[in-house]
């Protein structure tokens, strides 16, 4: 049993839920468990959003990603350099994903959060990437 079913599992058993439809949004460490939600191999999560979301994975057996994930991230973010964006695509292609990434070139972690200012430890907001981040958003509407 993939690891990532008995919890969307319980989730589809609520009378609420269109388990035709799941998605997953996660920011920093809810980025993470996106990712992991997918890396999982669960059949029924459909489409994964990460925002700046810690990128290295767990040391598992990989499996196969069958949801459709899409991940924001700043490129000076501390928490996930480049180095770890690039063994992500690495990893995301092997697994047969269907994924996009959008990178914002001068920002760092947490760069949606109006109140991040701490630049020396590489937390800041940067408007610029947030008002790119919406139009992307309105495009695919």
């Amino acid at each position: 049993m993939p690891l990532g079913r008995p919890p969307v599992a319980t989730m589809c058993a609520l009378d609420e839920a269109d388990c035709d439809r799941v998605a997953a949004f996660g920011l920093y460490f809810g980025g993470l468990c996106v990712l992991d939600l997918a890396r999982s191999g669960t059949k029924d999560l459909h489409d994964a959003i990460s925002v700046y979301g810690v990128l290295t994975g767990p040391d598992l057996p990989t499996s196969s990603i069958t949801a459709r994930l899409l991940l924001l991230h700043g490129w000076e973010d501390p928490v996930a350099p480049p180095q770890d964006v690039v063994a992500l695509g690495e990893e995301l292609n092997a697994a047969k994903a269907q994924w996009e990434m959008r990178i914002f070139g001068d920002a760092m972690h947490a760069f949606t959060l109006e109140e991040a200012d701490m630049e020396a430890n590489g937390i800041l907001n940067n408007s610029r990437a947030v008002s790119e981040q919406s139009k992307s958003g309105r495009e695919g509407a």
